[in-house]
């Protein structure tokens, strides 16, 4: 009996509850003053309720479920033919007892789950009154209802004219269902205010998700179980802020002013129950007060719930949202205990022990990788390796490390056709642009390598002029009412031809402005070069574009065109191009051999010229609107990152750093390994392991 009374102490005090009175009479009990069996099953009553008021719970399911297990109990004891009424009575019983449950601190369940018990308590509830109808249909009491039913019932049991199981059903309609009823209404009310929960933690269940994640992909997972109990609490201190938040409206009944008189009541007991549990002791009038208090304020919940069950008071009680600052607290809270406990994990012997191993590991393989790739020796390799440790320092970005400055230089190499010690001149900032491009733009390795190659070749240093771009695309938007994104842009430039690229002197804002152009006016920079050789078939070209201008009925010269196409002028011909009226119109004329006739002057097939019309109405499409508001381009906004990935990308960091440091140790491991790989290393380690499993010493061996 001590230990169970001493493990309910416990509890009550996890739960937040003063037990200093409890306290007291456990010593009544070892005295033999007191019943201790009475004493624990009254701690288990409080427990459970400090529990549910711990998690912004009320206990509401936990009465209701003692009330419709009652009746349960009434309907299984026979077999009749109102199963169904069973068996949606069971349902509706089983999803009460589950959140009584989770009152009781026993399960807890997500929006989804509450979500089904909804639908499936609506469910149950109209299956019983289905029954209860089809009953009172077949037992001829349609007529009746309320206190008549309620007699007739008793009549028909009293004559064993029907059984307690029917009885049960027929009562609950005499009732109106009203206790069944309160039941959906209290799952309804519980799942609004898990969506209070859910719409506010969003944030802070993602960072916690987050870091566990980052975590893992660094090899120190395994907080999944602490981020959760943390997220959990974090959710309780949410539900308890909105449970205090709710405001509960009196809707009417005759005895709504009893119902409002008690709130007060309730009120004025509360503050006298929280200053004498926040009393570090209490004499004895001042415990009776307590228990007085207690008794008094359950009494009147307890009074509050039967004029609501009666309908005697009509309540509607509505969650409200918490605040802004409210949400920011619960996130910073629960945010800065996830890193804590990240940090402490970190912080562990073991996880460090293993994580240096890694390191080590990690150096040795980036530097056979160099080997491999470059044909280089493991001396030359190794320093290699080193310059990139020193880059990574002085490049300033947490996002950019060695080994993502290694795998740049070595796709770079693969797109060069040779080691692509050239883009390490700068101190780095090549292989950064590289590394952003393909792992922040996403552009593909080989549109990297073009857009960083062209700008080191025309002297430019990479990350400046891709900023530059930036604000030229800007102009460019503004001035011709588009919304063109710079990735986009970018990766029109890495597929852009070297005739092209070299015609541009390899120019980034001159290749920007071309690409520009060319989406201005529908196509891709592949279909604008086809357009510019197609005009340079001159004898051809003239004879197509005389035949358009014909069956169109609108002037064509596309002359100038071609003078722009001879100088490589790609900018210029997606202008001219773009300004001739006849090509422009050419599906307005709903002619389709002047339509195939305008394509042809082009060099173009009818489908691929009303992509080009199509693509370029939607480029004006709301375009105007778009660039009023958020027209700036910037090459630092794609490269944006969310707070996940920064923090992902500082642990990284972290990693990387703790790599460098160890990484001066890494031809030792090489050393090591090339010792284990002598073919006689194998047998030796087999006979040291067969000698332990025999229990032989090495002198024995």
């Amino acid at each position: 009996m001590e230990k169970e009374l001493n493990e309910l102490i416990r509890q009550l005090g996890v739960a937040g509850v003063n037990t200093k009175a409890f306290e007291a009479e456990i010593q009544k009990v070892k005295q033999g003053l007191a019943d201790g069996n009475k004493l624990a099953e009254t701690m288990k009553t409080t427990l459970a309720g400090a529990i549910a008021n711990a998690r912004g719970l009320n206990t509401e399911f936990s009465s209701m479920r003692q009330n419709l297990a009652a009746n349960l109990s009434e309907l299984a004891k026979t077999n009749s033919a109102v199963q169904e009424g069973v068996k949606a009575y069971r349902g509706l019983t089983s999803i009460v007892s589950n959140l009584a449950s989770e009152e009781e601190g026993i399960q807890k369940f997500t929006k989804k789950q509450l979500e089904s018990f909804k639908s499936k308590g609506a469910l149950a509830l109209r299956d019983l009154k289905t029954a209860g109808s089809r009953l009172a249909i077949d037992k001829g009491i349609t007529d009746l209802s309320g206190a008549q039913l309620e007699n007739k019932i008793n009549e028909l049991l009293a004559s064993e004219k029907i059984n307690d199981k029917e009885a049960a059903i027929l009562r609950a309609k005499a009732d109106g269902y009203q206790m069944e009823e309160k039941s959906l209404a209290l799952i309804e009310a519980r799942l609004q205010k898990e969506k209070m929960v859910q719409k506010s933690i969003g944030l802070t269940g993602a960072a916690l998700s987050g870091v566990n994640t980052i975590l893992g992909k660094l090899g120190l997972g395994g907080l999944s179980d602490e981020l959760d109990s943390i997220t959990n609490k974090v959710q309780d201190n949410m539900r308890k802020e909105i449970e205090a938040l709710s405001v509960t409206e009196v809707l009417g009944g005759v005895d709504a002013d009893r119902y409002l008189e008690l709130d007060k009541i309730n009120s004025s007991l509360d503050e006298q129950i929280t200053k004498l549990q926040e009393q570090e002791t209490l004499n004895v009038e001042e415990k009776a007060l307590l228990e007085k208090s207690l008794a008094a304020r359950e009494q009147n919940v307890e009074e509050q719930k039967e004029l609501v069950r009666t309908g005697k008071a009509v309540v509607k009680t509505t969650y409200e949202e918490l605040s802004l600052r409210s949400k920011i607290s619960h996130l910073a809270q629960g945010t800065a205990q996830g890193i804590s406990a990240a940090f402490n994990k970190i912080g562990d012997p073991g996880v460090i022990f293993a994580f240096v191993g890694k390191a080590l590991l990690g150096a040795s393989d980036q530097a056979a990788k160099f080997q491999r790739s470059l044909n280089v020796s493991y001396g030359t390799a190794y320093m290699m390796q080193r310059e990139f440790q020193i880059m990574e320092g002085t490049l300033g970005s947490n996002f950019i490390t060695s080994e993502k400055l290694g795998k740049s230089f070595m796709a770079l190499s693969d797109y060069m056709g040779q080691n692509a010690s050239a883009m390490m001149k700068d101190g780095g900032t090549a292989l950064k642009s590289y590394t952003y491009l393909t792992d922040k733009l996403h552009l593909s390795a080989d549109a990297a390598g073009q857009l960083v190659t062209a700008t080191k070749l025309s002297g430019q240093n990479t990350e400046d002029a891709f900023d530059a771009m930036g604000d030229q695309l800007t102009a460019f938007n503004k001035t011709n009412k588009s919304a063109f994104r710079l990735n986009d842009l970018m990766a029109d430039i890495g597929k852009m031809s070297k005739a092209v690229v070299l015609q541009l002197d390899k120019n980034p804002q001159k290749l920007l402005a071309a690409a520009a152009a060319a989406r201005k006016l529908g196509v891709s920079m592949e279909q604008l070069e086809a357009i510019g050789d197609n005009l340079l078939n001159f004898e051809s070209s003239i004879e197509k574009e005389l035949e358009a201008q014909l069956l169109t009925g609108n002037a064509l010269n596309l002359n100038r065109a071609r003078e722009l196409a001879m100088m490589g002028d790609m900018e210029g011909l997606a202008k001219e191009v773009g300004n001739q009226e006849a090509i422009k119109n050419a599906f307005a004329t709903k002619n389709v051999i002047a339509q195939k006739a305008a394509a042809a002057a082009l060099g173009m097939s009818r489908e691929q010229l009303a992509q080009m019309t199509y693509q370029q109405e939607l480029n004006n499409m709301n375009a105007e609107q778009f660039v009023a508001k958020y027209g700036e381009v910037a090459y630092k906004s794609a490269k944006a990152q969310s707070a996940q990935e920064k923090f992902s990308d500082a642990l990284t960091k972290m990693q990387s750093i703790l790599a460098n440091i160890v990484g001066a140790f890494s031809p030792i491991i090489d050393a090591l390994a090339y010792i284990v790989s002598f073919p006689i290393v194998p047998y030796i380690m087999a006979a040291v392991v067969a000698a332990k499993a025999l229990g032989l010493s090495l002198i024995h061996i």
